[in-house]
This record gives C-alpha cells, sequence and structure tokens, in this order.
C-alpha cells in the first residue's frame, strides 16, 4: 500500500523551514512520513503488491544500520535555481535513544 497527500498544501512556503519526520517499522518496512506534522505518505513493505517488487530482494539489498539518506527534487513545479537545505537531523531508534 502506497497513499500520498497533497505534499504542497502542507510546506511552509518559499524561504521557510519546514519539519520532516519518517517512521521506519519492520523487516519489510511499514513507512510513514509526515511534513509540518501532516502525514502525507504511508508506505507498507509487506502489503505492497507490484509485478517487479521482490520485498526479498528489498531486505537483502539494504543496509542494516549506519545510513541515512535524503533528496530533494524539484518536478515541474519548483521556481528556477531553488535549493534545498537541511538542518538539524535527529534519529532515534524504537526504543527511544536519541542518536546524532
Amino acid at each position: 500500500m502506497v497513499r500520498r497527500l497533497k505534499v504542497a498544501q502542507k510546506s511552509r512556503g518559499i524561504g521557510k523551514w519546514n519539519t520532516l519526520k519518517v517512521k521506519c517499522v519492520g523487516k519489510y518496512p511499514h513507512i510513514i512520513t509526515w511534513l509540518n506534522d501532516q502525514k502525507i505518505c504511508e508506505f507498507d513493505g509487506a502489503s505492497f503488491k507490484h509485478p517487479t517488487y521482490d520485498s526479498e530482494k528489498v531486505w537483502n539489498a539494504l543496509v542494516r544500520n549506519g545510513s541515512i539518506a535524503v533528496q530533494g527534487y524539484g518536478g515541474g513545479g519548483w521556481p528556477k535555481g531553488t535549493k534545498v537545505c537541511w538542518k538539524i537531523f535527529l534519529s532515534a531508534n524504537l526504543e527511544g535513544k536519541i542518536n546524532f
């Protein structure tokens, strides 16, 4: 299952900081993403169905710990020259320990 909401309606706009939270749980991850405390996407790797998706191949390809990746891409709706920046990364495991 993948469910997305309209992100543009949740964004604070150009020149302002947004808050992004991601929760990722399980071997075949259940991933929920919030933008400014509004849920914008949910993915369930255990129940997702697509002809080319193989949950075991994904599990075998993933690093078990130590990596966080971020990506910014504008698509056609972003103004020319737009830049994406990140600040203050915090992560926590399910037991609540904060990692920097």
